[in-house]
């Protein structure tokens, strides 16, 4: 029985930990991490505007007209998130 679990590493590693390095392997794949850490490029409705750019909801309101790109179609906000990082980053 313990020879078995001593073959079963590789390169002496415990069959727990190269279970844990394929984990973090599959975990770490690009398409997989992106589609964890992705956000939604849409953002509809002033809450999750105001979410996304961390001020409150009655900023959103005001910040809709004062040039930032937050727009009203239906009469409903609505930005696009890349549209708001680029804004805060050269509106700085």
């Amino acid at each position: 029985m313990v020879a078995q679990i001593e073959q079963a590493g590789d390169h002496g590693e415990p069959p727990v930990a190269q279970m844990e390095n394929e984990s973090l392997k599959q975990a770490t794949n690009p398409e997989r991490f992106d589609a964890m850490v992705a956000k939604p490029e849409k953002l509809w409705g002033a809450p999750a505007i105001a979410q996304a750019l961390g001020v409150s909801v009655a900023t959103v309101y005001r910040l809709a007209g004062d040039g930032c790109p937050i727009y009203r179609p239906g009469g409903r906000y609505f930005a696009y998130r890349s549209e708001l990082e680029n804004w805060l980053r050269t509106a700085a």
